[in-house]
């Protein structure tokens, strides 16, 4: 498999590229479940987890989260859209 595929698509859900074109996902990709939002806020109520986590580290999960967030904001805007109740 051609490992740029990887780094290239990183703002796709993990796989989906891969199983469009009938190949499995890379080792270590897997499906991000419906409850992973409230695992890592359990992870991260932690001081100690947090204070572990050197502080660039902390900058590209915050910059991260950041950026995942604004693309859930646009996926709901779009949910919304086509409520006909609105």
């Amino acid at each position: 498999m051609d490992d740029r595929a990887a780094s290239d698509h990183r703002d796709e859900p993990c796989g989906e590229r891969d199983r469009e074109r009938g190949r499995r996902s890379a080792p270590g990709c897997e499906t991000v479940r419906g409850d992973a939002v409230e695992e890592l806020v359990d992870v991260l109520r932690d001081p100690g987890v947090r204070h572990s986590i050197p502080d660039t580290d902390r900058a590209n999960r915050a910059k991260y989260l950041t950026i995942s967030k604004l693309k859930l904001e646009n996926v709901i805007a779009m949910v919304r859209s086509d409520d006909p109740g609105t």
